[in-house]
C-alpha cells in the first residue's frame, strides 16, 4: 500500500471491467448513461498512475482526473488509446501551467501539454459515448478520427485562457 488519492474515470461501459480490476467502482446513483460510465476510486493506489499509462496505450479510450496525494498534485487524465496525456489541474479539474520567473510568460512545455491534452479529452469523450469495443488493434489501421499528429487546439488560444495566479506555499 502506498500514497492514496481520490480518482474518478469516465469509459465507455463495454471496458467497466479494467477499471473494476484497478479498484474503481460506480459513484452512488450515476449509473450508466447510454454508452458512458462513470466511476471512483476514493483511495487509488498512486492515483492509478502505472494501471492507467498501461491501460492506455491498450486501444481503451477513458478520461477523468485525480486529487493530489502527498508525493504528487492533482492531474486530469485521457486516452483514445495511444498512450495516456497527463497535465497538471487543480481541485476543480482547473488546467495548471506554471509560468516563467525571468518573463512571467506561460511555460511551452506547459501549454503545448495543454493543448495535445484538451485534443485527446475532445476524442475520448465522443469514443466513451460510442458504441464500441476497442479503437486500435495492434497491426490494424487507426481510424482516421484518431489522428492526432496535427492538433486542433491553438497555443494561442490556451495561452489567452491562461491567468496567472500567486502561488503560495505553506
Amino acid at each position: 500500500m502506498g500514497d492514496r488519492c481520490y480518482s474518478e474515470v469516465t469509459c465507455n461501459k463495454r471496458h467497466v471491467y479494467y477499471f473494476i480490476d484497478m479498484g474503481y467502482r460506480e459513484e452512488n446513483g450515476s449509473g450508466y448513461q447510454g454508452e458512458e460510465v462513470h466511476l471512483v476510486d476514493e483511495e487509488a493506489n498512486y492515483a492509478n498512475y502505472d494501471d492507467l499509462n498501461e491501460l492506455g496505450g491498450k486501444g481503451i479510450p477513458f478520461h477523468g482526473s485525480h486529487t493530489e496525494g502527498s508525493c504528487y498534485g492533482a492531474f486530469c487524465f485521457a486516452s483514445v488509446g495511444l498512450g495516456c496525456s497527463w497535465v497538471s489541474c487543480d481541485r476543480d479539474t482547473n488546467l495548471m501551467v506554471r509560468f516563467s520567473e525571468s518573463d512571467r510568460a506561460p511555460v511551452e512545455s506547459d501549454i503545448e501539454e495543454a493543448c495535445n491534452y484538451l485534443d485527446i479529452l475532445e476524442k475520448a469523450i465522443k469514443f466513451c459515448r460510442e458504441d464500441i469495443y476497442a479503437l486500435a488493434v495492434i497491426g490494424d489501421p487507426l481510424p482516421r478520427e484518431l489522428d492526432i499528429v496535427k492538433p486542433r487546439t491553438s497555443k494561442k488560444k490556451v495561452k489567452d485562457a491562461v491567468h496567472e495566479m500567486p502561488i503560495r506555499c505553506p
